[in-house]
């Protein structure tokens, strides 16, 4: 975005390229050697029962699964947010309705993969296009060295928050066994629902305020940031601590054996909810090439998040399944603080003060609310009954007290 910004689009055009050309290297280097190991992959992971049919067609769906992640974020960088999003969507649907339909007709597992692999080429086969027509010019030379030292971190949180999210999952079943397994798998899927306006709105920022910085216009870099910090409160607070009020009902939709994994979904759920607006800051130091903030904050979560396993594994002889939501809240909470220190001592933390904090007091006051109306009132129903009556009502608390604090704006 700062070469688009800045008119140098051969130095963009040649970061696409390089970045695409290597993608696809590293991914075929890494499918051949699958490919080639495939089955002694199937007998260790999957103790021989997978065909050789299904393997073939999942690697080639991460395939191009790989390559959309990366020309997702060019459309952003682009600044083609709003046609990937489309693109996005029309891709969803005819990977799940493709896969609904080969299962039903017979084709099982390897029915759903093709669904899936139709839906991943078709996104590929729209994109494609759109990136290299923006980006179709000469390529100039760029310093390899800056675009290293700006990625390296990148590349390390990347994979810091990866094995997180595998690590925790491989301890539940180690620990607890599939039942676990699936318990705090369906907490951690509910718990982060409040996490994807926060982060589709700073991923969405992020080109704009790169044009700003490459702009050096510095103060409409803060003040965009504090307006969206303002949205993302909005949004992300209520949706992450309603999500906490109704994790029983919501837990049990699944199934009344998933009613335990209620509380680890409520306790990540409260850590997102109460760190949403930081997400703009996170996008803040990747315009600002501040890379490094960002992998430390995050390896100083990881040690958080090792330190609570360890003391669950002291206290019980096991790892909890609330212990690794603890670790996951801690691991939350300490990267935003670090995040926002560093936007602090840039001089960018700028954020909306009331809007902030009432809609923090109006999610708190809609959550209890909604949670002593389940316990007391509607308990005995079933959960989506219950669910259908208290979301609606949830959202009309929330915004009723934000509409009596005079928080709203014409703006708005």
């Amino acid at each position: 975005p700062e070469f688009l910004a800045s008119n140098e689009k051969g130095k963009a055009n040649t970061i696409f390229i390089y970045s695409l050309y290597l993608l696809i290297f590293i991914s075929v280097i890494l499918s051949a050697i699958i490919f080639a190991n495939m089955d002694l992959l199937n007998n260790i992971l999957f103790n021989g029962e997978i065909t050789e049919t299904i393997l073939t067609i999942a690697l080639l769906q991460i395939f191009f699964f790989s390559i959309n992640q990366f020309l997702f974020s060019g459309m952003i960088s682009i600044g083609k947010s709003y046609k990937a999003g489309i693109i996005q969507i029309y891709s969803i649907i005819v990977k799940f309705i493709g896969a609904a339909i080969f299962a039903y007709v017979g084709f099982g597992i390897i029915g759903v993969l093709s669904g899936y692999l139709i839906g991943d080429i078709l996104f590929t086969v729209l994109v494609l296009p759109i990136c290299y027509k923006k980006l179709n010019n000469k390529k100039e030379k760029i310093d390899i060295n800056s675009s290293l030292n700006y990625s390296f971190p990148i590349l390390i949180s990347s994979l810091i928050i990866f094995g997180v999210t595998q690590i925790d999952r491989i301890f539940a079943l180690v620990n607890l066994g599939l039942p676990g397994l699936g318990i705090y798998t369906i907490a951690i899927a509910a718990s982060t629902i409040g996490a994807y306006a926060p982060n589709s709105l700073a991923t969405a920022l992020t080109p704009n305020l790169s044009t700003l910085y490459s702009l050096k216009k510095l103060d409409s870099f803060r003040d965009i940031s504090k307006l969206y910090t303002r949205y993302v409160s909005f949004i992300g607070m209520p949706a992450a601590f309603m999500i906490a009020a109704l994790s029983i009902p919501l837990m049990s939709i699944f199934g009344t054996q998933y009613a335990n994994s209620a509380l680890p979904a409520a306790i990540i759920s409260i850590a997102i909810g109460i760190t949403t607006f930081s997400s703009i800051y996170n996008s803040q130091l990747f315009v600002r090439g501040e890379t490094r903030w960002i992998m430390l904050a995050n390896i100083s979560g990881l040690l958080l998040f090792i330190m609570m396993i360890s003391v669950s594994q002291f206290l019980n002889n096991n790892v909890n399944v609330n212990y690794l939501a603890y670790g996951r809240a801690l691991m939350i909470i300490s990267t935003s603080l670090i995040v926002s220190y560093k936007s602090f001592t840039l001089g960018d933390l700028k954020y909306d003060k009331k809007s902030i904090s009432n809609s923090l007091i109006g999610s708190i006051i809609m959550a209890i609310v909604l949670y002593f109306s389940y316990d007391l009132l509607f308990s005995s129903l079933s959960s989506v009954i219950s669910l259908i009556i208290l979301i609606p009502s949830g959202m009309i608390i929330y915004f009723l007290y934000l509409r009596q604090t005079r928080t709203f704006n014409q703006k708005d």
